[in-house]
């Protein structure tokens, strides 16, 4: 797969980008929810790893038997349910800015994205694809804004693009992980394995924060060369 296209984009084309701004700043605003989120649970999480834990004995335990769980843990397991919602509005919002970001670059560089739209959408679930598939999406519609006489496979990936999707990956094993578990896995795991429960949440904290950079670095571009691109249609005027 190769890209080809225009070089710069065609000054009327440009001036009838829609602009993603509205779309950026609602898919921030939910990946900040999703940090707000995370971040209350790890204040629980501090409370639930200085609980006094009541353990059953050895055979019960083998058994599979857990003690009833406390109000704390109770209480962790709706956070946990109010972060799942905000992972899948993030999850939405995130999708439909991607879509009109794609939509532009088609018109930015015709020709140029690498991917036919349905992997929009499935390149984040097959397995296999899943793993570089959608960066390449993104990655794309970065490349469509290139300027200055430069082609758009010339242009070179931001890092944080790169450090964004590396995130992604680690916090989607940790994340479906966690999805897996009930809530007396999830409990425990406070309880046994403290440290590692937070590095998970840095590592989702950190990613959501950098995925809401790439959405509103790639959506300022964007838009800059639609508004250059306005301005040299209204100059030809």
């Amino acid at each position: 797969m190769t890209l080809t296209g225009s070089r710069n984009p065609p000054p009327g084309a440009a001036r009838s980008l829609p602009a993603l701004g509205p779309h950026a700043w609602t898919a921030a605003g939910a990946l900040g929810l999703v940090v707000l989120a995370r971040l209350v649970m790890v204040v629980w999480q501090f409370r639930l790893h200085n609980e006094t834990v009541a353990y059953l004995p050895k055979s019960e335990r083998e058994e599979g038997y857990h003690p009833p769980l406390t109000s704390l843990e109770q209480t962790y397991h709706w956070l946990d349910g109010a972060y799942t919602v905000t992972l899948l509005l993030s999850a939405l919002t995130f999708l439909l800015w991607l879509r009109q970001a794609r939509d532009n670059a088609d018109v930015l560089a015709p020709g140029a994205q690498r991917y036919r739209r349905v992997w929009m959408l499935l390149g984040w679930f097959v397995p296999v694809v899943s793993l570089w598939f959608p960066r390449g999406v993104v990655v794309d519609v970065w490349r469509a804004g290139a300027r200055d006489g430069l082609a758009p496979e010339e242009r070179r990936t931001p890092w944080y693009v790169n450090v964004w999707w590396l995130l992604w990956l680690w916090s989607t094993t940790v994340s479906g992980r966690g999805l897996t578990q009930d809530d007396t896995e999830a409990v425990d795991q406070v309880h046994t394995a403290f440290g590692g429960a937070l590095l998970n949440d840095a590592v989702i904290i950190v990613a959501a924060v950098f995925a809401a950079l790439v959405v509103l670095a790639l959506s300022r571009d964007q838009d800059g060369v639609a508004h250059r691109g306005r301005g040299a249609g209204s100059g030809r005027d």
